[in-house]
């Protein structure tokens, strides 16, 4: 999946999220994966907590609903499975 498509994607879930300024930063260029931060501002500090669960829900739908799947990097030296077949949840 391009690095732009990913970006596109998370900079949408921070602002499902009610975040504003979003941003994404490439972390780790891993060997099987890339580990992605995505932030943004936070008006009112006192729902920090909920506005990191939203942020990470917003990131999980958004991610899936935009055809990523996310998986463990060792999932395919665990599982064998047909190479088209994508991971996302119904």
């Amino acid at each position: 999946m391009p690095r732009a498509r990913i970006e596109e994607l998370l900079l949408r879930a921070v602002e499902e999220a009610g975040l504003s300024d979003g941003f994404v930063q490439v972390l780790e260029l891993g060997d099987f994966a890339v580990t992605y931060k995505a932030a943004g501002l936070l008006a009112e500090v006192k729902s920090l907590l909920a506005a990191r669960s939203r942020l990470r829900t917003a990131m999980l739908d958004t991610l899936h609903a935009g055809g990523v799947e996310i998986v463990s990097p060792s999932f395919r030296s665990v599982r064998n499975f047909e190479a088209d077949r994508p991971f996302i949840p119904a």
